[in-house]
């Protein structure tokens, strides 16, 4: 969703389809690398808040970028294949959603 920024009329995503757009940007070019922050996870009302936060103190980062939303959904108790930018991305070629797939690795500090 960070590649949201590369369109500089960002409504028509939230007019058209926001979950396909959202998986096309990715066509433009797969990052090389994917992070995401989920020390601290905005569960409701965002993505400006206020709202419910919860401390997961998690990492997650990954060369496939379907691979790290499909995890990171987990963590909210969502099935990836429930996302429909994470499915249609999968679909696409873009990247695996399937968790039972994945080379997962939990590191502690």
């Amino acid at each position: 969703k960070n590649y949201m920024g590369l369109n500089w009329d960002r409504q028509i995503m939230h007019t058209t389809d926001l979950h396909q757009t959202i998986a096309d940007l990715v066509t433009v070019r797969k990052p090389d690398l994917t992070i995401i922050d989920a020390t601290r996870m905005l569960l409701n009302n965002g993505p400006a808040g206020p709202g419910s936060v919860r401390e997961a103190k998690t990492i997650i980062a990954s060369a496939d970028l379907v691979a790290a939303d499909a995890y990171a959904a987990t963590m909210f108790k969502h099935e990836p294949a429930d996302i429909p930018h994470i499915r249609y991305a999968a679909e696409m070629g873009l990247g695996e959603m399937n968790l039972n797939k994945m080379d997962i690795q939990r590191l502690k500090a």
